[in-house]
């Protein structure tokens, strides 16, 4: 019984960190990635590149290359797999804000 005031108090310190940490939170999740368009071009040119290597390799199939015994499995680029964690990761944070908004205003 004699710790339950000192427990109270250190739970409410953690608390008011834990506050503290999501107002900081919240305030980096509305701010924008400083080099997204330098990104974008980037995942341009790497389509571009990849777009090239896949010529590249048709035109080595069409020349009568011995294809793999092993059916291909399906190739993915580095593109379109950042492209497809930016799009799932964009739906997360989307839902994760609303979570967070539904949580604050019943809190």
């Amino acid at each position: 019984m004699e710790a339950i005031p000192q427990k109270l108090a250190e739970a409410e310190r953690k608390l008011e960190t834990v506050q503290g940490q999501l107002k900081n939170a919240m305030e980096e999740v509305k701010k924008t990635f400083p080099k997204e368009e330098e990104l974008n071009q980037k995942l341009e040119r790497l389509s571009e590149l990849n777009a090239l290597l896949n010529m590249d390799e048709k035109e080595a199939v069409m020349e009568g290359e011995e294809e793999q015994d092993e059916p291909e499995k399906e190739k993915c680029s580095i593109h379109d797999k950042i492209s497809a964690y930016k799009k799932s990761t964009q739906l997360e944070n989307t839902e994760d804000r609303i979570g967070i908004s539904s949580e604050i205003c019943i809190g």
